[in-house]
């Protein structure tokens, strides 16, 4: 599997945040909660060969640029997780997986 660019964007959206731990295990995209980022998903998900834990940073959260705040919502998020896994993973086995509060993302 190759590198993962550490930004993501759309046309017209904000760029977000990735997070890549690397491996050529089985990608997971684990979400991190809300106002969260990528270390709660470190802490709770520490590196495993078996595994590749990406995370996307959500609009706001992290490093990824927050864009117009009206525009959060759980759907937003979730669209922006899903167009991004899809081009930077480029193998339909992946897993989602998300804290608590962000597992309607995933």
């Amino acid at each position: 599997m190759t590198e993962i660019s550490p930004k993501f964007s759309q046309t017209g959206a904000p760029v977000l945040n990735v997070d890549d731990a690397g491996g050529k295990g089985l990608p997971v995209i684990f979400q991190h909660g809300l106002c969260g980022d990528a270390r709660q998903t470190i802490e709770a998900f520490p590196r495993d060969p078996r595994f590749r834990r990406i995370t996307i940073e959500s609009r706001g959260h992290g490093g990824s640029e927050a864009g117009d705040p009206r525009l959060f919502s759980v759907r937003t998020f979730a669209s922006d997780v899903a167009a991004s896994s899809m081009r930077i993973i480029a193998t339909r086995k992946r897993r989602f997986l998300g804290s608590p509060a962000n597992s309607t993302v995933a």
